[in-house]
Parts: structure tokens; C-alpha cells; sequence
């Protein structure tokens, strides 16, 4: 056996690779592992691995190193797909093979395939899709091709008057939310109660879902959940694409609505929450224009209401005219008609105490002729006779006015009582139709309007039921 030196033998794997692989590149996938990036010398090192399939076990694992021109590719690969170059995401890139004495065999980054994790990340976004209307079909339905949420069905309020908001605090996009709601044109007040979070990292998926399930069993009556953020990496945006979260969504009670700053994209989030607005600020606007939108239907329906107003009153009032000058009108013949049946019975009383008189003169007369021609002691019981006959035909005289004054009185009274006001004092009411006065339960029907004339003032009812006698 003829040992060789350590050294000998890694020149030999190192010339039989170059020989082998010499610069040529070649095109790798696997699962990144053990990444550590070096940003101040624009150098990284990780590991590329392949797990079998039904096991997950390991089944290859080689190291790699990349360099300045590397790094920029990784932080190209970054902004392109909105995915973080991180641990345990597939990636295709290419390498060129390198062996060091030293430092053994690894594989030189050369460049990484954004075509192919972008990818792999809309097919993951088709996968969440699937994933969220298969197991929850009575909150998300595909339809057309278009995918609708539950959430989507809910109907905005008129106004916004309370909201709940989920964001950091410390957001650019929730000051700026906060500003353009506080600061509108209008003097709207809208309260706003924050859920602070953080708002960037699929690690943080947890965190947001629990803030919604606090929203949800506070029995507040908000009228929306607000989702905002600020500006922020397309990796930061990649926490709004989780399952959990648009789980959460599509199923909330009430409206979402979204405003998490990216101009260029939309998040899954975006696509199932009720309504989706680019930045927050637009969301604070959409929500200062549904209230003022709100207010000039007020101020239009109050100003339909007071020309109806004006409308119907001034109709009223014509009514009202027409009934005061019938009523007027029928009460003076009412009068009239009275007075000319008093004055009669006045003449026919005075007419029968005239007759009376004229009958005592005559008997009076009479008694003077027959007294002339009877004796003298007949004299004086005829005159006493005459005497009482004058004072009872003068008490009956008296007694027969009074009783036809009383008679008089008493027409006067039922005059008086019979009369519209003294009708309406007792409880009664004229009923009038068209302006006309209703007599009889004929001439009014179910859904008729009436007016009904009572003391001081009038009064307009719709007929529900009629009732006729028998």
C-alpha cells in the first residue's frame, strides 16, 4: 500500500472535477436551507436541498456560496416576485460546480430563475384560492370564473360611524388613514378603535386572524373592519396572501375593506374582502364620500318633504275654506229657516191672547147689560160674580202667556242646541267628502279620505271599515 499525502489526493478530486465540470453551469432546484447572508460584503452561503416526497426525509444536500453579482441576482429574484429569499422556499438556479483544497466541494450561485418561483408562488395563490372555496363553499363560490366571499354580500351602511382598524400604530399608512379622516372638509365624526398588530411577515398570520377573532367577540357594532398598511417590500406584502387570513375574511360578519398601500398588486385579502382600495388614505376618502353621499340624500329627501308639505297644506287649506264657507252657509240657513218658524209662533200666541181678551170684554159686557136689568140685590152678587170672572180670566190670561212664553223659550233652547256649535260642543262632528256633507253611510266607502269639522280646528282620516245599521 503506497499512501499519498492529504493534499495530493485534494489536488486529484480538484482536477477530476474541473475536468468533469470544468466553468460549465447547470440549472438546479431543490429547498433552500441554512441561509446567511452577509449584506455589508454582498456574500451568502445556504445549503440546497431535496426531501423524498412521503417521508421528508432528506435524500441530497449540497453547500453553496454566492458573491457580489449572486447577491444582486437574490435581491433582483426579491423585488420581482415579493418573496423573500428565505428558508424553505423551492428555487431553480444556476451554479457552476467548485472545489477548495480547504474548503471542499460547493456549488458557485451564479444567478437565480425568477420565472420559476413566481411561479411557484401563483400557483400556491391558485392552491389557497381552491383550498378556501373546497372547504368552505357557504363562504366562497368560484362563479364565471370570478371568486365571491361571503363578505362581498354584506351591505355598507348608509354611514360610517364606527370602524374597527387593524394595523400598527406606528404605520405610515394607518397615520395617514387617521389624518385624512380626521381632518375632512365635512366636520364628519367617525369613531375609530385600533387593534395594533404587526403588519408585515407571514409569521405574523396568527397575530392578525386573533385581532379579527377579538373584533369579532367584543360585541361592538362596528360598522367595518378596516385592514390598512403603509408602503413596505413586495415581501412584507406576502403575509396578506396567508389562508388563514383570507379564511377569516370572506367569513367576517361585517364589511372589510382593504387599503394596504401597493399600487401594482392585490393580495389575496384584497380579492375577498368587500371592498378593495389601493392605499389607506384612499380608504379614508371612500369613506368621507359614502358619508357625504349619505348627507345629500338627507338634505334631498328633507326638501322633497317640504314641498310634499307645502303641497298638502296648501290643498288642506283650500278644503278647510270650502268646508268653513258650506258650514257658514248652511248655518245661516239653519238660522233663517228657525227664525221664520219663531217669528210665526210668536204672531199665533199673540193672536190667541188677543182673542182671548176681546172674548173677556165681550163676556164683561154682557154681565154689564144683565146687570142694569136685575134687581138690586142681584146687583151686587153679579158684580162679585163679574169680579171673579175678570180676575180668573185675567189669571188664565196671564197664566196662557206664560205658558206660551215658556213654550217660546223652550223652541228658542232647542234652536240654540240644534245649532252646529252646540251639535259640535255635545261630542259631534260634521263629516264632510269632497267638500261635501255626508248624510248617510252610502255615500262614503272603504279607502275614502274624509274631513271631519269639529270645534276649533279640522281634521283629515282615511275610511278603514264601514258598519251600516242592521
Amino acid at each position: 500500500m503506497n499512501p499519498i499525502k492529504l493534499t495530493d489526493f485534494a489536488r486529484m478530486l480538484e482536477a477530476g472535477i474541473r475536468d468533469q465540470f470544468g466553468q460549465s453551469s447547470y440549472w438546479v432546484t431543490g429547498e433552500l436551507s441554512n441561509l446567511k447572508i452577509y449584506e455589508n460584503k454582498g456574500h451568502l452561503y445556504f445549503h440546497l436541498v431535496e426531501k423524498d416526497a412521503s417521508t421528508g426525509i432528506v435524500s441530497a444536500e449540497l453547500s453553496c456560496v454566492g458573491f457580489n453579482a449572486a447577491y444582486v441576482s437574490v435581491r433582483a429574484f426579491e423585488e420581482a416576485t415579493g418573496q423573500p429569499f428565505s428558508n424553505g422556499i423551492e428555487i431553480l438556479v444556476q451554479v457552476i460546480v467548485a472545489f477548495h483544497p480547504v474548503k471542499g466541494l460547493k456549488l458557485q450561485l451564479q444567478h437565480v430563475d425568477v420565472n420559476y418561483s413566481a411561479g411557484k408562488i401563483q400557483q400556491q395563490r391558485k392552491l389557497s384560492i381552491k383550498k378556501l372555496v373546497d372547504e368552505n363553499p357557504d363562504a366562497a363560490q368560484i362563479i364565471d370564473g370570478q371568486l365571491f366571499t361571503r363578505n362581498q354580500s354584506h351591505q355598507l351602511p348608509l354611514a360610517f360611524r364606527k370602524l374597527a382598524v387593524i394595523s400598527s400604530e406606528q404605520s405610515a399608512g394607518f397615520q395617514d388613514f387617521m389624518h385624512t379622516l380626521e381632518q375632512n372638509t365635512f366636520g364628519y365624526k367617525i369613531d375609530v378603535d385600533l387593534y395594533p398588530t404587526v403588519v408585515q411577515g407571514e409569521a405574523n398570520v396568527s397575530q392578525l386572524v386573533n385581532r379579527m377573532v377579538e373584533i369579532f367577540t367584543s360585541n361592538i357594532a362596528y360598522d367595518a373592519l378596516i385592514l390598512v398598511r403603509g408602503g413596505g417590500s413586495q415581501t412584507d406584502f406576502l403575509l396578506y396572501d396567508a389562508y388563514p387570513l383570507i379564511k377569516a375574511v370572506s367569513r367576517f360578519p361585517i364589511p372589510v375593506i382593504t387599503g394596504l398601500g401597493h399600487l401594482k398588486d392585490i393580495s389575496l385579502t384584497d380579492m375577498v374582502a368587500h371592498t378593495s382600495l389601493k392605499t389607506p388614505t384612499m380608504v379614508a376618502e371612500f369613506i368621507i364620500a359614502r358619508n357625504r353621499a349619505f348627507e345629500d340624500h338627507l338634505f334631498s329627501v328633507r326638501q322633497q318633504i317640504v314641498i310634499n308639505g307645502q303641497k298638502l297644506l296648501h290643498a288642506a287649506q283650500g278644503q278647510l275654506i270650502a268646508t268653513r264657507d258650506e258650514i257658514r252657509n248652511s248655518s245661516r240657513e239653519l238660522c233663517a229657516s228657525n227664525r221664520d218658524d219663531l217669528a210665526q209662533l210668536k204672531n199665533e200666541i199673540y193672536n190667541d191672547a188677543l182673542r182671548l181678551i176681546r172674548q173677556a170684554d165681550n163676556v164683561q159686557l154682557d154681565l154689564k147689560r144683565r146687570v142694569t136689568t136685575l134687581p138690586a140685590f142681584q146687583l151686587q152678587r153679579s158684580h162679585t160674580e163679574l169680579n171673579n170672572h175678570m180676575r180668573g180670566i185675567q189669571t188664565a190670561s196671564v197664566q196662557f202667556q206664560k205658558a206660551k212664553l215658556t213654550e217660546l223659550h223652550a223652541f228658542e233652547n232647542i234652536i240654540r242646541i240644534l245649532g252646529p256649535e252646540s251639535t259640535m260642543k255635545r261630542g259631534y262632528a260634521l263629516v264632510l267628502k269632497k267638500g261635501k256633507v255626508v248624510r248617510d253611510i252610502e255615500q262614503i266607502s272603504i279607502n275614502d279620505t274624509v274631513e271631519i269639522q269639529l270645534i276649533g280646528g279640522q281634521a283629515s282620516a282615511t275610511i278603514n271599515t264601514t258598519n251600516k245599521n242592521g
